[in-house]
């Protein structure tokens, strides 16, 4: 290539790196705005204890899980137990889960419960036994499920906790949706984890959470989505009020505090530039075409 032809083609491919980096290509906000967060930490069996109360309506989910971080990565084994609210029918039904396996499709062992009560109108209890070969899930101190075969055992890493709010695509699953009911809230009074010692369950938390305040360094607030649902979440739906939790599901126009972040995408935050970022970095890529074909000007 002659020097003459070569400039452009450097400018060109510089200036298109530029505008890149100053307006980087992110994924398409959704638009409502769920919440997450999740324990920095991770453990393997325990006694997990906490009082929540659930949001209402049709395709909503108030959840509290335990997941191995990464288990969404190829060639990573899945790891996850659930305990999920199902807003529909006046959120009177839950649904306790293991989920395992490498690839698709993955095992899973959901059950639905009907408790003839409302999640939605006052805290319950929620309890989560895990031992070696045994999960054990209980609403209001009273056993619901136990769970002791070979999917058990497959339950074999550390987990961190986890709840978040969200808003499933699955009709069938779910329920209907209707966005006009938003916002809605799922609240968690507190949280105790007891470990397991080999033999039992201590009789003394190794520790617990009031939300008196949002603990950083226990909890983080998630700025993803996946697949599915309807909402991004972002950290500004997560907060502690009045001595709770709160995990707000809102439209994306009512979202978040005033100090809250405004990141939304499915990878960590959707700048305002992107559109135009879009435009600029298909503008530059049909000029690099042009001059790379007719170096000597268009």
């Amino acid at each position: 290539m002659k020097t003459s032809q070569f400039l452009p083609y450097l400018v060109g491919n510089l200036l298109l790196a530029a505008v890149i980096a100053a307006f980087p290509l992110t994924a398409v906000a959704k638009p409502y705005k769920g919440a997450e967060i999740f324990t920095h930490d991770a453990w393997h069996y325990g006694k997990y204890v906490m009082r929540l109360r659930a949001a209402k309506g049709g395709g909503i989910i108030s959840a509290f899980f335990l997941w191995k971080d990464g288990s969404e990565m190829p060639n990573i084994p899945w790891e996850e137990v659930d305990i999920e609210v199902m807003g529909r029918d006046n959120a009177e039904t839950w649904q306790s889960n293991i989920i395992t396996g490498l690839g698709e499709p993955r095992i899973t062992s959901e059950q639905e419960h009907h408790a003839g009560f409302s999640f939605g109108d006052d805290y319950h209890t929620f309890t989560l036994e895990w031992t070696p070969n045994s999960l054990t899930w209980r609403v209001d101190g009273e056993i619901v499920r136990t769970a002791n075969d070979g999917q058990v055992s497959d339950l074999i890493s550390e987990a961190q906790i986890r709840f978040n709010v969200w808003a499933s695509e699955s009709v069938e699953w779910a329920g209907a949706w209707d966005g006009g009911i938003l916002p809605v809230y799922m609240l968690v009074d507190w949280i105790e984890y007891y470990a397991w010692n080999g033999a039992a369950f201590e009789t003394v938390p190794a520790w617990r959470d009031d939300f008196g305040t949002f603990d950083t360094n226990r909890w983080g607030k998630a700025d993803w989505t996946f697949d599915g649902n309807r909402a991004d979440f972002i950290p500004g739906n997560a907060y502690v009020e009045n001595g709770a939790l709160v995990l707000a599901l809102t439209p994306e126009t009512q979202s978040g505090s005033s100090s809250s972040s405004s990141s939304s995408s499915s990878s960590g935050g959707s700048g305002g530039g992107g559109g135009l970022g879009l435009l600029i970095a298909a503008f530059w890529g049909f000029l690099l075409k042009k001059m790379y074909r007719y170096p000597n000007g268009i």
